[in-house]
């Protein structure tokens, strides 16, 4: 296992499959443990590498140290490990780009993916109302890429009349006092919960 302050590249190699998830951090120990504990919570920003922790279970993955290597180098590497096991095609792993921070690419399955979110419903390209809400979701930062993927097909998917159902209620909720307060309370705890879990940043 990583020592404390391990500055270098890890692996999660599925001994079922075979495949791999490859990352970097400055310190590769917190790090681990950070992605078991979204993994073991449910809320890992990788669907794809969710799916399967939850399908073989947590036994069925081996934590390896690939390489240590100074900060400088750490886009690099990660770079060349990814590329060296294919861990960004689906075939062959969990990562959903190419690695190394503003060295990325989409690999196809993303970009398949990123082109199915800027698309509604029979293939018709979002509205700029729904563009400009969801920019400002990600100016925001506040939510997970798994959250905004979902806030984005929620969007396309409603119909006109869950829309006005929900203005409806809304503005119910506005007329009444005893109401907004009881709705102002829940959101706070939802906020609350949903930051203790690490799926908004306070």
């Amino acid at each position: 296992m990583a020592q404390d302050g391990m500055c270098g590249i890890y692996g999660f190699r599925n001994s079922i499959n075979g495949k791999w998830y490859i990352g970097q951090s400055v310190n590769i120990k917190e790090r681990i443990r950070a992605h078991k504990a979204a993994l073991n919570s449910s809320y890992h920003n990788n669907e794809h590498f969710l799916r399967a922790w939850k399908k073989y279970g947590e036994s069925s993955f081996d934590v390896l140290i690939l390489e240590e290597c100074n900060q400088d180098m750490l886009d690099k590497r990660e770079t060349a490990w990814i590329g060296y096991y294919k861990s960004n095609i689906r075939e062959f792993g969990y990562n959903l780009l190419s690695g190394g921070g503003n060295l990325k690419r989409h690999s196809d399955e993303s970009k398949r993916k990123l082109s199915i979110k800027l698309k509604g419903r029979k293939g018709k390209p979002l509205s700029e109302e729904t563009k400009r809400k969801l920019s400002q979701i990600n100016k925001g930062k506040k939510h997970t890429p798994e959250a905004i993927r979902k806030i984005s097909l929620a969007s396309q998917n409603m119909t006109s009349e869950s829309r006005e159902k929900i203005k409806r209620n809304l503005i119910e909720i506005y007329k009444d006092p005893e109401r907004r307060k009881k709705q102002s309370e829940y959101a706070k705890k939802r906020w609350e919960k949903h930051k203790a879990k690490g799926i908004v940043k306070a």
